[in-house]
């Protein structure tokens, strides 16, 4: 690429670092000018250019990460609650035979009412980390319902 003088005026402390840039690198202060004034054109071009083409995939990074680790959290959930009820239904089946199935369906019913109790008062703080502001716990959920025997 052809070549075009310019002329900028610089303070005296500029003039001494590109004096000083030019008699370690042996060259001339106008190369050094040139180097150093085409590299900050470059830098500034690329930051603009930069943060143009790289946020868009960098945004897509993150929403196939975030994807991801959703889906392996289903998994994950989905998986718990079937250990869960293989467990429940292990347990209920054993207490059957040993003290009965009314007992054990009894049983089964305190222990879920005590359990659905305990969800509603969560330790202290917990709902200041999750970010909930009602502690009314009007609104029912599925873990009220009474559980199948």
């Amino acid at each position: 690429m052809a070549k075009v003088k310019i002329t900028a005026w610089v303070d005296e402390r500029t003039v001494g670092v590109l004096r000083a840039l030019a008699a370690q690198h042996e060259i001339s202060v106008s190369e050094v000018t040139a180097q150093t004034l085409q590299r900050a054109v470059e830098d500034r071009a690329a930051e603009g250019v930069g943060t143009e083409l790289l946020l868009p995939a960098v945004k897509g990074a993150v929403r196939r990460e975030v994807a991801r680790m959703g889906d392996h959290l289903a998994h994950l959930m989905a998986r718990s609650a079937l250990e869960s009820a293989t467990g429940r239904r292990l347990l209920f089946q054993l207490l059957a035979e040993e003290i009965g199935r009314e007992e054990a369906n009894r049983r089964n019913r305190s222990a879920w009412a005590a359990s659905v109790e305990s969800l509603k008062k969560p330790a202290e703080g917990l709902r200041e980390i999750l970010g909930e502001t009602s502690g009314d716990g009007a609104e029912a959920t599925d873990v009220e319902r009474e559980p199948a025997s």
